[in-house]
């Protein structure tokens, strides 16, 4: 009977989307030993199975320190590439914070489907708050309410900025040049931004997207168009990573990124 029970109740489970996993008992007691796929694991395993430093392309790069997953790497040189940044401060600050790195190329804009203008949903400068407070960005004004509770006086807080919008078309075309990796953190945008970057006929070797603010359909639609491009995804509380299986070489690496760098 207790077999049966164990067997209907993996299979409640399992049409809900939830596995049972067991922790080895070897863990119980130091359950911190433990590893999960992480960007780190995945990235520094890129790199050491890389001839030369690859190329990324980073939407949203805020500062490029705060919260970023490449500054480390890029601090010292191992990844070349383009950070994109619509908010005009902060992209003033990202430029400082690699000054003298070369081999970048820095874009005050976001990426969309259509080049122009649009407005970006931000919080006004000064305001208090969490540290996390000025990064959340958004083309969608929703997503940023959704941290009401937790700063009081947000709503009256939020002001706009309209920003350049490129395309990954556009961009690549400028840059005469396709990544190896993209980085994608635009607060509840992913999903369209991954969107975008596939309809470029672009298929990086590593993508990483936030989808901690996409709605449930958007980040099931996010992973079955990144599924039918013929990636595999390690999905975490906040992000997620897809790879394709079997990395080729760069159809146009770091060198022209570079290059374009000047």
């Amino acid at each position: 009977m207790g077999d049966r029970i164990k067997r209907f109740l993996h299979h409640v489970l399992a049409v809900g989307g939830f596995t049972i996993v067991r922790s080895p008992r070897a863990f119980r007691s130091t359950p911190s030993s433990q590893l999960d796929v992480s960007f780190d694991m995945v990235l520094c395993e890129y790199l050491l199975r890389r001839k030369e430093s690859p190329s990324f392309v980073q939407v949203g790069a805020f500062n490029g320190v705060d919260g970023d997953p490449l500054h480390e790497y890029v601090q010292r040189g191992l990844l070349k590439g383009c950070l994109i940044e619509p908010q005009a401060d902060y992209f003033e600050q990202l430029r400082s914070n690699y000054a003298g790195i070369d081999g970048l190329v820095f874009k005050r804009a976001a990426v969309g489907k259509a080049p122009g203008e649009a407005s970006l949903y931000r919080v006004r400068p000064g305001t208090p708050g969490p540290e996390w407070l000025f990064q959340i960005a958004s083309f969608r004004r929703e997503v940023l309410m959704r941290h009401a509770p937790c700063v009081p006086g947000l709503e009256a807080a939020i002001v706009t900025e309209t920003v350049p919008v490129i395309t990954f078309g556009g961009l690549f075309a400028e840059l005469n040049a396709r990544p190896d990796i993209v980085v994608i953190d635009t607060e509840g945008y992913d999903y369209e931004t991954v969107k975008n970057l596939l309809a470029a006929d672009c298929r990086p070797d590593i993508i990483m997207y936030e989808h901690k603010h996409l709605i449930e359909p958007d980040k099931n639609a996010c992973i079955r168009l990144l599924i039918g491009a013929g990636y595999k995804l390690a999905v975490g509380d906040i992000d997620t990573i897809a790879i394709l299986p079997e990395s080729q070489d760069s159809r146009a690496g770091a060198a022209e990124l570079a290059h374009a760098a000047g």
